[in-house]
């Protein structure tokens, strides 16, 4: 028997907002959005043996499985993401997890949904000698980053509108290479000003890409273009960072601004409309 537990509370465990407050505060979720957790056996020959999956009420709990196997080598794949559920039934997901009947042909494929911090992605491949009964843990580590957009200074009144545009998007994250495939379609989103707010962000998910086009305009009622500028951007897997732009300068800044004037113009429901190119206890 192998008994394989997964752990995945290092994936979130430290990624905060703009405003210094955790994304993931003690690995939870909102309710009715659980930690999906997928398991692949593979034997020697890259096909499946064995899959499984959990959900997970947090980040923080453990998933556990028990897997009956003959002696030999396999290739374990774990997975974790975060789903919608009714009545125990996946009802929306921002990940497919395609071909996994074959480890060479298995991909991670990016549904199209912007996501926000709902998009999380965690993964682990490793390849063991089963000969008796064992137990193993294994931790999920992100592919990607979540990446806080952060637009600051927003006092000019004629501003009603902040949009931004990276030139690629995810595409898919082929396992057995560990390796992200991009796509050459242009990622939108943005901004409904408020006035009471001198800040506005959100948190998007993105897989490992280098010196990717970013740029982004303010506007005022009638859709006019008042300003526009742009920087490149850089991702790496783990890097979760903030990107700040000061409206004020039109500049890119490295500074990170932990400022409770800035709001979060984003809300559960806005998940689903946003496409662009969601055990034991610890």
């Amino acid at each position: 028997m192998l008994k394989i537990r997964v752990d995945n509370y290092s994936l979130v465990e430290n990624i905060t907002d703009p405003n210094g407050d955790y994304i993931y505060p003690n690995g939870a979720v909102d309710d009715g959005s659980p930690v999906r957790v997928n398991i692949y056996l593979y034997d020697n020959k890259g096909k499946l043996y064995y899959s499984e999956t959990l959900l997970t009420a947090n980040f923080a709990e453990y998933a556990d499985f028990a897997v009956d196997v003959k002696p030999g080598i396999y290739t374990i794949v774990a997975t974790a993401d975060i789903v919608e559920t009714r009545n125990g039934r996946v009802i929306f997901e921002c990940w497919e997890f395609a071909n996994s009947s074959l480890l060479e042909e298995f991909t991670i494929d990016d549904l199209g949904y912007i996501g926000y911090h709902y998009k999380m992605l965690g993964v682990h491949i490793s390849t063991m000698n089963v000969n008796n009964d064992k137990e193993i843990t294994i931790e999920t580590e992100s592919p990607g980053a979540l990446i806080n957009f952060l637009f600051k200074n927003v006092t000019d009144k004629k501003i009603a509108y902040i949009g931004y545009m990276l030139e690629i998007s995810n595409y898919y994250y082929d396992v057995i290479a560990e390796k992200s495939v991009l796509i050459e379609e242009p990622l939108y989103d943005g901004f409904e000003v408020d006035s009471d707010y001198t800040g506005f962000y959100n948190s998007i998910y993105l897989l490992e890409m280098r010196n990717a086009e970013l740029s982004w305009g303010t506007f005022d009622v009638n859709e006019d273009v008042i300003a526009t500028g742009g920087a490149t951007l850089t991702v790496l897997p783990g890097g979760h960072k903030t990107v700040t732009v000061d409206i004020s300068t039109n500049k890119m800044v490295s500074a990170q601004l932990k400022n409770s004037s800035e709001k979060q113009s984003l809300s559960v429901k806005s998940l689903k409309s946003s496409k662009s190119n969601v055990a034991g206890k610890r």
